[in-house]
């Protein structure tokens, strides 16, 4: 295994839009002595048929393929050949599942998904599969570039009082600190509350975690909306901003300063609408 202070496990199939999750890494991140990016392919399970095999054989093949097309991508926008790694898989269950185990058994600091990343996740949060992989065996950051635009800058980070939130901060601070990247921190509260004076004390912590990380207090930026629906005006405010990337806390299931913010739906209204800009979903 390749080793790098930022490591990135990018899934990827044979699908073309497979590989919209390393174009996004391209043009988010710039090459650097510190990054590696391991490029992961899950082969499905072939039936128990005669065949079988053959079967097998043919999906791997494709496998590589894919592999040789995003090391060339990434080649091409200047990363290291010694920092690309590849990876093949054989489906012994869900291929969500597969992911996220290997993300837990590499210890990488983050996934990349392409276009087929909203289904695999959304199967990882709607399905009763097991509540001990979504509290363990998915804790690594995931990004999602359904459909990933060229020319964004800066990251809009949806911030609220939960542990989640937090965590997702700090993620970006580690990722962004050698970057360029400005971050936009976000409170949203609930019209006609006093949650908008609570607004501060959840950016001072945030603010904490970011330049503790060691962003420059410069790339740093806050706003303030209210509305009634949180997804809605997130997906708004992108739509006249053309950020990167969106960061969330997956849930908001402590109970402090504003720790209801952004559950669950929230980020599944995101993972279903959020197009041109990626979206970090953090545990």
């Amino acid at each position: 295994m390749v080793k790098a202070s930022r490591h990135i496990l990018a899934a990827i199939s044979d699908e073309p839009s497979a590989l919209h999750g390393v174009r996004f890494i391209t043009r988010f991140l710039r090459p650097a002595d510190d990054i590696a990016v391991t490029l992961l392919f899950v082969a499905p399970r072939p039936p128990d048929v005669e065949g079988a095999g053959r079967l097998l054989n043919t999906a791997l093949e494709k496998g590589k393929a894919a592999q040789a097309k995003a090391e060339q991508l990434l080649l091409e926008a200047g990363f290291r050949a010694e920092s690309i790694e590849r990876k093949s898989l054989i489906a012994r269950r869900d291929k969500a599942l597969e992911i996220a185990a290997e993300a837990k058994r590499g210890l990488y600091d983050a996934v990349v998904l392409g276009r087929r990343g909203r289904a695999w996740l959304m199967n990882l949060v709607d399905s009763s599969v097991s509540n001990d992989l979504l509290t363990s065996g998915i804790q690594t950051p995931l990004w999602i570039a359904r459909m990933p635009e060229g020319g964004r800058r800066g990251v809009l980070a949806c911030v609220d009082d939960s542990s989640q939130s937090h965590h997702m901060v700090d993620h970006l601070g580690y990722i962004l600190a050698p970057e360029d990247h400005d971050i936009t921190l976000l409170n949203i509260y609930d019209p006609g509350t006093e949650d908008r004076i609570l607004a501060d004390l959840v950016f001072d912590r945030c603010l904490e975690i970011l330049t503790d990380n060691g962003i420059d207090r410069k790339r740093i930026h806050t706003k303030v909306l209210e509305s009634y629906t949180p997804a809605k005006a997130i997906l708004q405010h992108v739509a006249q901003h053309p950020y990167a990337a969106v960061g969330v806390g997956r849930t908001g299931e402590d109970q402090g300063l504003a720790g209801k913010l952004f559950m669950g739906s929230v980020s599944r209204t995101l993972l279903k609408e959020l197009t041109g800009a990626a979206l970090l979903v953090h545990q």
